[in-house]
């Protein structure tokens, strides 16, 4: 590539970057639930969630509280979060709380979603609107087992 068509090149994405609205792909806000919905209250669950850029250290969720993330997608269209959740001592699982092609798939994806995560006691359940009757089963707590998209 010559050094003309580099700049051309540049000029054009500045240029549509900066008419481009709110409702650009990486500008859109995504929001992550993570709720314990776990039958027994005796233990907390353990969450602890992270990207390659940030680490959202631990969480203790007794049974009904909930942790929440928000975040953009990046520039590359790559976010990748995931989350490893802990429960009585015998349990863990580990699995991608975002993954973009994943995601998609909820149609509140193109506005920014919310997605929503909860630990049960049989097994790590997914849903894009939050509600108990839109809940699917994703992953078991055995992690020797694929989670299911």
């Amino acid at each position: 590539m010559t050094i003309f068509t580099l700049f051309s090149l540049l000029v054009m994405i500045l240029c549509t970057s900066a008419m481009a609205g709110p409702e650009d792909f990486w500008k859109r806000r995504h929001t992550v639930h993570v709720i314990n919905d776990i039958d027994d209250d005796s233990r907390p669950l353990i969450v602890h969630c992270k990207s390659g850029n940030n680490d959202l250290g631990e969480h203790s969720l007794r049974k009904g509280e909930e942790y929440i993330w928000t975040f953009h997608i990046n520039f590359f269209g790559t976010t990748l979060f995931f989350c490893r959740f802990y429960w009585d001592n015998e349990k863990n699982r580990s699995f991608d709380s975002f993954k973009i092609q994943e995601t998609q798939t909820c149609d509140t994806f193109e506005r920014g979603g919310h997605y929503y995560w909860a630990a049960k006691s049989d097994g790590i359940y997914f849903s894009c609107r939050g509600s108990a009757f839109a809940y699917r089963k994703r992953c078991e707590w055995d992690q020797n087992i694929e989670c299911t998209t």
